[in-house]
């Protein structure tokens, strides 16, 4: 068992689609293959040349609006940004376990008051996206696919982001989202190795739960166990 705990924790998440072309189109622009200024192709086109679909480019577009990489304009599309080259706030990203409770340490700060917020500001519609991604966490445990849980893991707290009520936090969610993938994707390695999973399932149930009932301190505590438990699924807690 010792030896299977060892070698979950040195996995490298295979990168998920939107990262891919994320990346690709990151590189094309600090490559300076577009100039300031200059409209990327349209997502049909770089659909077709990664091969993806639209909704994978999609994501990707927003991905780099929320690095400040490009901006787009209604009705014209995405413009590689005037920022590029002299953007300030950057993520290095760390390998490995203590890259892991860097990224943790992170989310406290930022989800714990973003549940404060979505309890005493959410609507129907938040509720119902937080629900649909609960659904598909348990469903990911009854199929085994770690992916597809870490996935949705992500959508149930970017849920709470923007049930906050705030752009600001969604922003910056989406800015820490690749960084926040891979240390979710590693914890539910790290949760089912240890035959713990189940833990996690209730853990969200119970920030679900406050949040739906407009418990703002509930909502927080809930998250900010959730997060600590986590630490420790991790063995990263000192």
């Amino acid at each position: 068992m010792g030896k299977l705990v060892a070698d979950s924790l040195t996995l490298n998440p295979a990168p998920s689609l939107t990262e891919q072309v994320t990346g690709k189109l990151r590189a094309e622009i600090k490559s300076g293959r577009y100039e300031i200024g200059q409209a990327i192709p349209t997502e049909q086109t770089l659909g077709s040349k990664f091969g993806v679909s639209r909704t994978v480019v999609r994501e990707a577009i927003s991905r780099l609006k929320a690095d400040g990489l490009i901006t787009t304009r209604q009705g014209l599309g995405a413009f590689v940004s005037s920022t590029v080259g002299t953007l300030g706030f950057q993520i290095a990203d760390e390998k490995g376990l203590r890259g892991a409770r860097h990224i943790l340490e992170l989310r406290m700060g930022l989800e714990v008051e973003a549940a404060g917020l979505a309890a005493a500001r959410r609507q129907t519609k938040n509720l119902s996206e937080m629900q649909r991604a609960l659904n598909a966490m348990e469903q990911s445990v009854v199929d085994g696919t770690l992916e597809r849980g870490a996935d949705a893991d992500l959508s149930f707290h970017r849920a709470i982001c923007s049930a906050a009520q705030n752009p600001h936090f969604l922003t910056f969610f989406d800015y820490l989202r690749p960084f926040l993938r891979k240390s979710i994707l590693l914890s539910r390695q790290r949760s089912t190795v240890m035959k713990r999973i189940e833990d996690s399932q209730t853990e969200h149930d119970r920030i679900f739960s406050a949040i739906e009932e407009q418990s703002v301190e509930a909502a927080r505590n809930a998250t900010r166990e959730h997060i600590m438990r986590t630490l420790n699924r991790h063995s990263l807690a000192k």
